[in-house]
């Protein structure tokens, strides 16, 4: 009879060791969650929209023989897509300044073209802090300005939208997420346009663009 019953006590301790070691299995994730704030379900966290603003510095140059570049500012829009936590799409808007200066009659000269730029890509994000992009843009001439001194005095004029036309090009982007809401860049960008053999300006252009921006929206994080 003892013998039964402490079979019978040996078994029912076997039931309840597996009954609770089921349960903290089947709870584990939840507490790793709640205690370490770590887990599969946080570390696949993502925003499927972000918005940012931001400008950028542009030191851009023609192909023109003789042209030195100058500094130029730009801003930019840009909406980000992501279809996961390391893959997504980018689309913006923006203004670019191309800057550059050269001889001209024994004195100097600078010109200043200013385009609208719609640019679009893919973003991708191998860590939460860098990530690598591409691309192509489509170029909108706005207006342009040319600069030349004379006898000390600066003498301006505008071009004419005739002088200039629309191009396409392309980027390729690293970029470095910090403090949060922060996004820094570098690109390297480049526009191409057939120009005329009797036109004094060119359509083309390549540089690289030091920017940074900053996230102010981003939709409901994705679980």
């Amino acid at each position: 009879m003892h013998v039964v019953v402490r079979l019978l006590s040996f078994k029912n301790l076997i039931v309840f060791y597996v009954f609770t070691s089921f349960l903290t299995f089947a709870q584990g994730e939840n507490l790793l969650i709640q205690q370490y704030n770590k887990g599969p379900v946080l570390d696949d966290v993502y925003s499927r929209w972000s918005i940012y603003l931001g400008s950028r510095l542009n030191y851009l140059n023609t192909d023109l023989e003789g042209t030195n570049p100058i500094l130029s500012l730009g801003g930019l829009t840009e909406v980000q897509l992501n279809i996961s936590k390391t893959f997504g799409f980018i689309i913006g808007f923006g203004n670019t300044a191309i800057s550059y200066k050269y001889d001209y009659q024994n004195s100097f000269a600078k010109d200043r073209l200013d385009y609208f730029v719609l640019p679009i890509g893919v973003r991708l994000n191998p860590t939460k802090k860098v990530s690598f992009s591409f691309g192509a843009l489509y170029n909108f001439f706005n207006k342009g300005e040319n600069k030349v001194s004379e006898n000390d005095v600066m003498v301006k004029k505008e071009y004419e939208k005739l002088d200039l036309e629309n191009s396409f090009g392309g980027f390729t982007q690293i970029g470095f997420y910090f403090l949060k809401n922060f996004y820094g860049f570098i690109n390297y960008r480049w526009a191409t346009k057939y120009n005329s053999p009797l036109a004094e300006k060119s359509n083309n252009n390549n540089g690289f663009q030091l920017g940074l921006a900053y996230k102010i929206w981003s939709s409901k994080i994705k679980r």
